[in-house]
Parts: C-alpha cells; sequence; structure tokens
C-alpha cells in the first residue's frame, strides 16, 4: 500500500510514461474498488447491520430449541421457506 502511494505521489519518470492503457486502467479499478470497500465498511458500521445479523441469527437459533424442546414439528413448506 505504501508503495502504492509513493508511487502516486512521485513526480513522473520516464519509465511511467511507458504504462499501458490496461495496467492504468487495472490500477484505476483497483483504487475505486478499495474506496467501496471503505465506504461499504463504514455504511455497514453505522448502521450496525453486522450486529443486527448476528442478534437475529441468534433468535432464530433460540427459537428452534424452543420448538425442538416443545415437540413442534415445521410442515415442509415452513422448512423451505425457512431455509431460504
Amino acid at each position: 500500500m505504501n508503495v502504492l502511494l509513493m508511487s502516486l505521489m512521485a513526480p513522473p519518470s520516464a519509465s511511467s510514461s511507458q504504462n499501458t492503457p490496461i495496467f492504468d486502467v487495472l490500477v484505476g479499478l483497483a483504487i475505486v474498488v478499495i474506496i467501496l470497500i471503505v465506504i461499504r465498511e463504514l455504511v455497514v458500521r453505522y448502521w450496525k447491520i453486522n450486529e443486527i445479523i448476528n442478534n437475529q441469527e441468534k433468535t432464530n437459533l433460540l427459537l428452534k430449541k424452543y420448538f425442538e424442546s416443545k415437540g413442534i414439528e415445521f410442515t415442509d413448506k415452513e422448512k423451505a421457506r425457512l431455509k431460504s
């Protein structure tokens, strides 16, 4: 990462002018992907989406244990809906 930043801040040299357009596009795409991943993580943390999902999974597990302890059986249609 530091090498990338140093190369971006360094003055252009003779070797950098020989880069192919494909290389420039790939570097640009890589930078865009990294920025999008960072933005996604910030949004996920702000809205606490990961915490909400973990709580839902715990709730589902507790409900499943409760229903099993009471001997409640699901129909095939309900099982199929719960798997998706």
